[in-house]
């Protein structure tokens, strides 16, 4: 229906980033009543760039116009300065990574251990190309373990490409998880293939722990949107 679509103003990337379309679009959003979508520290580049043209990081940018007041959506955040991280922290901002983007393109990884430090909370998504959730969620565990960092249990690995990916985003209202007065819509994935028969008995989040390890898209038998079969 209509109403489930949520729209979002997009701020350009920090190389194309000037005072002009920082304030229009800001001033857009704050109209229309939409959240901002920024990449931000996407690539080391754009940071300096920002720094650059501006003479203050991006977030100090953003955290100096006000926009971290309003429903605002940070994508990537790879590149931050320890500084920048805590005025994440400190303004509640939740950030969405993207480990397949980031490992396709070959640009800067977040720094896993800095978000979880902080209490940053974090989601997971696609960014482009490859919409896969369980590729995203192999390639944020492959980043996790390449920085020695603690990987989550099956759960929470789940929560962070449905729950906390629909908070992020601001429809958390509508959808991320199985709630009443929220939209039914459900993956179902067959495990009866002889390739899961090795995880079966084990506990949920070990079994849900050993199954993403192993689904793709094509295990998926059937899709529920808002209550009805595709």
């Amino acid at each position: 229906s209509h109403n489930s679509i949520r729209f979002a103003l997009a701020l350009p990337a920090g190389e194309d980033l000037t005072s002009y379309n920082l304030q229009s679009t800001f001033r857009a959003a704050a109209t229309l009543k939409w959240p901002l979508l920024i990449h931000a520290g996407e690539t080391k580049k754009g940071l300096e760039a920002v720094r650059r043209n501006f003479q203050r990081s991006l977030i100090e940018l953003l955290r100096a116009h006000h926009l971290f007041d309003g429903k605002i959506m940070l994508m990537h955040c790879a590149s931050f300065d320890p500084p920048d991280l805590d005025v994440l922290a400190n303004a509640r901002v939740r950030v969405v990574f993207t480990p397949r983007s980031v490992m396709s393109k070959e640009t800067d990884p977040p720094r896993i251990s800095e978000y979880l430090n902080r209490g940053i909370p974090l989601a997971l998504a696609s960014d482009w190309g490859v919409s896969d959730p369980f590729d995203v969620i192999r390639s944020y565990v492959e980043l996790a373990r390449r920085q020695y960092v603690d990987i989550p249990d099956g759960s929470a690995l789940i929560r962070m490409v449905t729950l906390e990916a629909a908070k992020a985003v601001g429809v958390d209202d509508l959808a991320g998880s199985l709630e009443v007065g929220k939209k039914a819509d459900i993956t179902f994935v067959d495990v009866s293939g002889a390739r899961f028969a090795g995880a079966r008995g084990r506990d949920v989040n070990s079994l849900l722990s050993a199954f993403l390890q192993e689904f793709t898209s094509r295990d998926v038998s059937d899709v529920m949107i808002s209550g009805e079969f595709f």
